[in-house]
């Protein structure tokens, strides 16, 4: 489990469990993550079908939110949310769309309202989140009934969790594991909501 956090200390910095700072985020826009990681291949794996609204869980400097928007099609909406009000600032830079709506925002307190949500999508974030059966909760409040939470992971990312551990914390709320796509290495698992 990742470090408790106080308001002295957030928890920002790159070792495991922590909040990857807005001061990196560059990193985090490298062209070569565009070989490993192509956004179009990771939005393509959540199945979107155009209308949804999707609700993106540590947006970050926006690495997905574009391609995001491009999978809700004209009538869907894209919530992208982060802690840091500085990787929202970089995110809205990258992807100006009208059906993108930027939310500063805590993953263990979503600011959105109660079954308002058709997908909820968290990429390479979950790890960095203190108390992460606390946000899984909140995903079951938000997430409507036959709605799909769906989780991208990688070895590459120092907070890399197992599909096993995964499952194991996510389906006690609600949901269940619908499919698994991609390597035991690299992998987005979309769960539906019961």
């Amino acid at each position: 489990m990742a470090p408790r956090r106080s308001a002295s200390d957030p928890g920002y910095g790159l070792a495991r469990g922590r909040i990857f700072p807005v001061e990196r985020a560059g990193s985090l826009l490298n062209p070569l993550r565009r070989i490993v990681q192509p956004p179009s291949r990771t939005v393509g794996r959540l199945g979107l079908s155009g209308g949804e609204t999707v609700l993106e869980i540590g947006c970050g400097p926006g690495y997905f939110t574009g391609a995001l928007a491009a999978g809700v099609g004209d009538d869907g909406l894209v919530v992208a949310l982060d802690l840091q009000a500085g990787m929202l600032q970089l995110a809205r830079a990258r992807t100006r769309s009208r059906r993108v709506r930027y939310v500063q925002g805590d993953a263990t307190g979503l600011p959105v309202g109660g079954g308002s949500i058709d997908v909820a999508v968290v990429v390479l974030m979950l790890g960095e989140v203190p108390e992460r059966a606390r946000c899984v909760a909140e995903l079951a409040r938000v997430v409507r009934v036959g709605g799909r939470a769906i989780f991208c992971e990688s070895r590459r990312d120092s907070d890399f969790i197992r599909l096993g551990a995964l499952v194991a914390l996510v389906e006690p709320s609600g949901f269940r594991l619908e499919s698994r796509r991609g390597a035991a290495w690299e992998y987005t698992a979309s769960f539906l909501k019961g």
